[in-house]
Order: structure tokens, then sequence, then C-alpha cells
């Protein structure tokens, strides 16, 4: 008789557990989707030009680096704006972000962008339709609004859509949650105008690319393919000091969905000793100060993600001696060929379109 591992079998066994759950959670979206389908629930037009990014799963495609990508190929000829739901913030309502911000005002994906792109008008809006209709209100310049994370909000109807998906975990080998990560169904990539793989790496040949583009595209579909460019690590505040020296002792603090490309990129700028990972979006309180405190007194530096960085302020608060020991890594996509501008001629043309 042959016995499987009990690693295994423990596996089989939660799959089989959790099944049940996942298709009654696949059934209820799709129940969703088709009463949106059939306009027995009501989609609502934006009165600007609106372009979505988003996903099928939950968390860890690159989604706010994204938006911040294609603000920066619009800066000059348009005047976007970006409206977040501000997942994680205390506050409700709409709210304009602004330097001045924090992450529990406006979330800290929107302060981020806000952060990095100073010249980009971030708001925050737990009601996309009204917030498209106040920022139109508000901000007369505003010619496009471009929605982090909208894809599943179908009560705005977007004009352009473009769904990321992870190399690490595409949509069409992932489960509805609980038993995998997404929290809509596969088909509903159909109504993307682009699918965007992310997080793709440097060794990706043409052969596997024209594979993907087979495996997740639907007729019609742009498809094009972006990595992670890592820039210099920063201070956590900009009076902070120096750089981390090559070959420093660093420990990785992470409240992100998936630290991985993190973890093996720092792991081989510097000597990683310690990892503290987080849920996604998790706030730092005591327990992890108390954390970094331990690190730093190691002598060793604290890196985290430049998302993590909006919350890692308050957690700091006024102690110079260990916000001065913590640096954050900016990211950025960086694309594989002539995609930029595939995706840049895909939007101006939507713009032209909709004037």
């Amino acid at each position: 008789m042959l016995l499987l591992p009990l690693s295994l079998l423990v596996g089989r066994l939660m799959w089989l557990l959790l099944l049940p759950f996942s298709l009654i959670y696949g059934a209820i979206i799709w129940a969703r989707g088709k009463l949106y389908d059939l306009r027995i629930l009501r989609s609502h037009s934006a009165p600007l030009p609106t372009i979505g990014v988003g996903n099928l799963a939950v968390g860890g495609t690159g989604k706010s680096p994204m938006v911040g990508e294609l603000a920066e190929m619009l800066r000059g000829a348009h005047h976007p704006a970006v409206l977040s739901r501000g997942y994680g913030r205390r506050t409700r309502g709409f709210r304009e972000v602004l330097a001045t911000s924090t992450a529990a005002e406006v979330g800290d994906e929107p302060l981020q962008l806000k952060l990095r792109h100073p010249w980009l008008r971030v708001v925050v809006c737990e009601d996309r339709v009204r917030g498209c209709e106040t920022i139109r209100e508000r901000f007369g310049e505003v010619d496009v609004i471009l929605l982090d994370d909208a894809y599943q909000h179908r009560r705005l109807r977007v004009g352009l859509e473009l769904l990321l998906t992870s190399y690490t975990r595409l949509y069409t080998r992932d489960w509805p949650m609980p038993l995998g990560r997404l929290r809509d169904l596969r088909n509903q990539a159909k109504r993307a105008r682009a699918i965007v793989l992310t997080k793709c790496p440097t060794t990706l040949t043409d052969g596997e690319r024209e594979a993907l583009r087979r495996e997740l595209t639907h007729p019609g579909q742009t498809f094009v393919c972006s990595g992670i460019a890592y820039g210099t690590p920063r201070s956590l505040y900009p009076e902070g000091g120096d750089e981390i020296p090559p070959g420093a002792e660093v420990s990785l603090i992470t409240a992100i969905a998936n630290p991985h490309p993190l973890w093996e990129y720092v792991a081989g700028e510097w000597c990683l000793r310690e990892r503290l990972s987080l849920r996604d979006h998790a706030r730092f309180g005591e327990r992890e100060r108390q954390w970094m405190q331990q690190e730093m007194d190691a002598g060793r530096w604290i890196v985290s993600t430049e998302k993590d960085a909006m919350r890692l302020r308050d957690a700091v608060g006024a102690d110079e001696q260990l916000a001065g020991r913590i640096f954050y890594i900016p990211i950025r996509p960086s694309w594989f060929g002539d995609d930029a501008e595939r995706v840049k001629t895909l939007v101006y043309e939507y713009l032209a379109e909709n004037r």
C-alpha cells in the first residue's frame, strides 16, 4: 500500500475542506455579475473619461505603481486625477490626498502615489460614482480619471479597463477564495481591453511570452508584459542619512500581499538576516516598533517597501534614531520591448475617441 507524505495528505484534506466554500463564493459573485450583465443592477457612466487598473485576485499584482506609471504617461498632454477607495483608512467620504496627509486618513497606497507624484491630484472615496462626480465638480482642470482597483466595482462603468495578473500567480491557474486568491471569476477577464502580465522575470523568452498570451487573453485584447524595477533605497525621513552600505546586515519588515520578490531582491543586494511579514495593509504597532528597535540594536538596517513606509512613519513617530536606520525601496514597472509605447498608444487612442 502506497502511503502519501503527511504534508501532501494534509494539503489534499484542506483542499477538499475549502472547495465547497470556494464554490459557494464563486456562485455568489457569478450571480452578482449576471445581475449587472442583464442590467438588473445598474451601472453608471462617469462625467469624464475613466481608465481602470485592477485585477481578479486579492492584492499582489502591482496596481498602484501601474497607476503612477499611467499618470506619468499622461503628464503634460492631459490632467489626470487618481480615485482610490483608500483601503485601510480610518475616515469616510470624499477626501483629497495631500502631502501632509497620513495613511490613517487616506490609506497607504493613495498617500504613496501623492508623495511619489506631487503634481498629481489624488482623491479617495469609497463610492466611486460619487467620487467621479465630485472630481468633476471640484477640479475643473481634470480631464481623465485613473481608477485604482475598481475592476469589481461594476456600479461604475469604466471606459478603458487594464487587468493585471502576476507572473507568479496567473489568474487562469487560480481559484476563488478561500481555496485560492480570486475575488472574481476567471471569465470576467474578458471585460478588459488589455491584460498586463506583471512581475515577469528578466529571463522571460519570446516563446514563453507567446504561450502566456494565448493562455491569458481573449480575442481583441492587447497583451503586454512588465517586470519590477527597484530604485535606490530612501530614508524613511528626508533628513535621514546615509545609504545602506554594500554587504550590510539588513532586516526586512513588510505588510504586503506578496513579499517574495522583495525577499529575493534584498537577499541579493545585502546580507538579509531577519524577516517580519504581516498581512497586506496591516498597521504597524508597538510590537513591530520593538522588533525594529531590537534589529537596530543588533547593528542591522531596517528595509521595507514604499507602500509600507506610509504606515511605518506612524509607528516610529518622533524616534529619530530609529527612523534614521529605516529605508524603503521604491519600485516602478519595467516594460518589455515596446510594451510601454503600446500601452501609451492604447490610452491616448481611447482619450482621443472620448473627448
